[in-house]
């Protein structure tokens, strides 16, 4: 990563991506950003160009990866009230199957003069039918549940999604986190029905100040299951998903 610029004003970088994971077709990526912040808030666009794929590994639309053109324009800061926080982004995919489209945004508010300091935000996302996500972003930055994005199939193409976060903070150490998604198919041509919900409980708990613990618990309710157009084996039942991930910074 090449990075031009200050933090404010007009900056921008230059970045080379490559992944070495099999899942992800070994994919290769040239990237280029131009952002203008001040203190309100910053307007960017990003530009993404697909290098190569490892044809060996490579399947489903993940060829269409080599040449593919992805813009965007995006936005995030508190438009000048204190305690706010919005963000947006709407982007475009060219690739040799046709045009593809997302977007979300998102607005959150934290009351900071309340007991336990608590923030709550909605986002909004949308994914036309042949979106490729490409790299996803992890735990704790938005991710499209726990559950939903890891294991219930594609929630980031043909798919609207509207989650919630409530956070709140009994002290500086510690941070109590709830989300819930409602996940909507756009589409049914030649798929099968993803609909569902998903709620998330997790914590954030720094030990030191390095070591953080975050437990989190996930149930994860598809609205149908294989034998009636659903994704789900077995039936549609909830599931129930743990883990404990132990974070540690130098």
């Amino acid at each position: 990563m090449l990075k031009l610029g200050g933090k404010e004003g007009l900056h921008g970088s230059l970045i080379w991506l490559k992944s070495e994971n099999p899942g992800q077709s070994k994919t290769e990526l040239a990237v280029g950003t131009l952002d203008y912040t001040t203190p309100i808030g910053s307007i960017g666009s990003t530009y993404i160009h697909g290098l190569d794929v490892d044809e060996k590994y490579a399947f489903a639309d993940r060829l269409e990866r080599k040449g593919m053109n992805v813009y965007s324009i995006r936005g995030q800061g508190n438009a000048g009230i204190e305690n706010a926080d919005f963000a947006f982004e709407v982007a475009r995919q060219e690739k040799r199957s046709g045009s593809q489209r997302a977007m979300f945004f998102d607005a959150g508010y934290t009351f900071a003069d309340v007991q336990w300091q608590t923030t709550v935000s909605y986002r909004y996302s949308r994914y036309s039918e042949g979106w490729d996500f490409l790299f996803q972003g992890g735990f704790r930055k938005r991710y499209q549940g726990e559950i939903a994005a890891n294991y219930a199939g594609s929630v980031t193409s043909n798919m609207q999604i509207n989650d919630v976060l409530l956070s709140v903070r009994p002290t500086e150490k510690l941070t109590l986190n709830a989300m819930a998604f409602d996940y909507h198919q756009l589409s049914r041509r030649n798929e099968r029905d993803f609909a569902a919900r998903e709620v998330d409980l997790f914590l954030d708990w720094m030990v030191t100040d390095n070591v953080t613990l975050s437990p989190l618990i996930g149930l994860y309710k598809p609205e149908k299951w294989f034998g009636n157009g659903g994704g789900q084996s077995g039936r549609a039942s909830t599931n129930a998903y743990m883990q404990f991930i132990v974070w540690v910074t130098f």
